[in-house]
């Protein structure tokens, strides 16, 4: 399995591509294949919440949670 390591600014990126149903089914393919693992660290949650627009906020962090990515753990 292909796993990255996105940074926010490529989790915002790829969760507004995603507003697009056919880019969305070809991420939600390779999720299910098992050839694309994201993973994060509490640090994007963070981010994401840092923002006035609440309803993109929680827009992103939902997509996030839909990659199931693997957890980044910082001692």
């Amino acid at each position: 399995m292909l796993l990255t390591y996105p940074d926010q600014n490529a989790l915002i990126a790829l969760g507004v591509k995603a507003w697009n149903p056919e880019f969305r089914k070809s991420v939600d393919r390779a999720l299910e294949s098992g050839s694309l693992g994201a993973v994060v660290s509490s640090w994007h949650l963070v981010e994401t919440a840092n923002t006035s627009r609440l309803a993109r906020a929680v827009e992103l962090a939902e997509f996030l949670d839909r990659l199931k990515p693997a957890w980044l753990l910082g001692q």
